[in-house]
């Protein structure tokens, strides 16, 4: 789902009736929602893992924001094969959003925060990469990032990179040893290892981890 395309489904969860229109607006099914499942709904934290918010400055685009109902996005920066200079200037332009719209947005950093943006009412945003070509084979980069905000990290996306194999690289196996340092030196410094696109052998690898060994 691009920008665009998130704002038109923001739009049609309305304050009022949120989960109704936003099931419409999804499958194109006009049956009415409980009003049950619309209090859950409200109730709910509701954490969407896939999606970025609208750029735009509009009050319209900002009432949408306001008006969906969901409380945190997880956002992937940097895209596939962006270098660092890029990816710092992407964080920079999602700082800057949260900066002229402190009533709308807020950076999700630390686990109170989901439940603080929420309280609020404003769009709580977790950072992430879904490649690793930003940090340039440097263990040191995760640190930088980390402070920047990054929260969430995939090791590879798709295809073999310096730390680990790609979901396509069946034959590549899992955590390459500068991996294995990357996965210990995550796990000191709070950031999330996110295994969609690994191959089925990263997890594997993954599940004796601790944040003292891997």
């Amino acid at each position: 789902m691009n920008r665009r395309e998130f704002a038109a489904v923001l739009g049609g969860a309305a304050a009022g009736s949120a989960l109704g229109p936003l099931v419409q607006a999804a499958s194109g099914d006009p049956a009415q929602v409980s009003a049950q499942a619309q209090a859950l709904y409200r109730r709910a934290l509701v954490l969407d893992c896939n999606s970025s918010p609208p750029m735009g400055e509009g009050q319209t685009d900002l009432d949408r924001v306001r008006d969906s109902g969901i409380n945190v996005i997880k956002l992937s920066l940097g895209g596939i094969n962006s270098d660092f200079t890029h990816t710092v200037a992407d964080i920079g332009q999602i700082q800057q959003l949260i900066e002229v719209h402190p009533d709308y947005y807020t950076q999700v950093r630390i686990a109170a925060d989901l439940e603080r943006a929420k309280q609020q009412g404003k769009l709580g945003i977790i950072l992430s990469f879904e490649s690793v070509d930003m940090l340039q084979g440097q263990l040191s980069s995760l640190e930088l990032f980390r402070d920047l905000g990054v929260r969430v990290m995939q090791l590879s996306y798709n295809r073999r990179s310096q730390f680990a194999a790609g979901v396509m690289e069946p034959a590549a196996g899992g955590l390459t040893p500068l991996g294995r340092e990357a996965v210990r030196e995550m796990n000191r410094l709070g950031v999330a290892v996110d295994l969609s696109h690994a191959t089925p052998r990263l997890p594997r690898m993954l599940s004796p981890c601790r944040a003292s060994r891997c």
